[in-house]
């Protein structure tokens, strides 16, 4: 008896704790109060261009990636990377089995799914994790989304490479990692090229409105929430240069 009351008091805690580090608990509840007075709280709708074709249509799901069955990204996807024989993407976050923030799914799902639908393309991807990178078929290299070097020195590796059509930032999920990595990494998308931060918490978008003034292009952001209701990160940011 004693045993399960401890169990009980255990399982009660971890909750309260997830609780109050949930990423929809991170801002103050007054700092919150004044983003609703301001109305920076608003979100935009996203209506990307009509395609006649689906290449990437439930391709996501088939190699492991949350992308079409979590989340709602794959008709976006094909809008941006439209008319395009042999886009060149880079993906920053390939999936990991080990204790990653984030991690959970194995790694490399949506690079196979973008390999197929689009067979010629130019895919390179990253992780913190060196599992990860090495798992994956494709070019792939380390990188810490949290550290200014490491991504300076990813950045000179790709220098002899054609500036990239898509760059998805599917990492680490938190915004002082997604800025950084935007910072540093914008310079590598095409004059018409598409740079997105996927699976951004509702609760953090009156930073991103807020901050949007001093980033580098101009943010959109694709809203879906109401097409996953259970998801309350089903939401992208797309930069665009101005």
């Amino acid at each position: 008896m004693l045993g399960r009351l401890r169990g009980e008091a255990l399982k009660n805690a971890r909750t309260e704790i997830a609780q109050l580090y949930s990423r929809q608990n991170r801002l103050h509840p007054y700092l919150q109060e004044a983003f609703v007075l301001l109305n920076l709280g608003r979100i935009k709708d996203f209506v990307g261009e009509a395609v006649e074709s689906h290449p990437l249509r439930g391709k996501f799901t088939l190699n492991g990636s949350d992308k079409e069955d979590r989340h709602s990204y794959g008709e976006i996807y094909e809008s941006l990377l439209a008319n395009l024989e042999k886009p060149r993407i880079l993906e920053i976050g390939l999936g990991s089995l080990n204790s990653y923030p984030y991690a959970g799914l194995p790694p490399g799902g949506s690079l196979r799914a973008f390999r197929e639908a689009y067979p010629n393309a130019q895919i390179v991807g990253c992780d913190i994790d060196p599992d990860s990178v090495e798992a994956v078929q494709e070019r792939s290299f380390v990188l810490d989304q949290t550290s200014s070097e490491s991504l300076e020195s990813f950045k000179s590796k790709l220098e002899k490479l054609q500036q990239f059509d898509l760059i998805i930032d599917d990492g680490f999920h938190d915004i002082h990692a997604n800025l950084r990595t935007l910072i540093h990494l914008f310079p590598l998308i095409s004059p018409e090229g598409y740079y997105v931060i996927e699976d951004v918490h509702a609760s953090m978008l009156p930073l991103w409105n807020l901050f949007q003034q001093y980033l580098p292009g101009k943010m959109t952001v694709c809203d879906m929430t109401n097409l996953r209701t259970s998801s309350d990160d089903n939401i992208m940011l797309i930069f665009q240069r101005g």
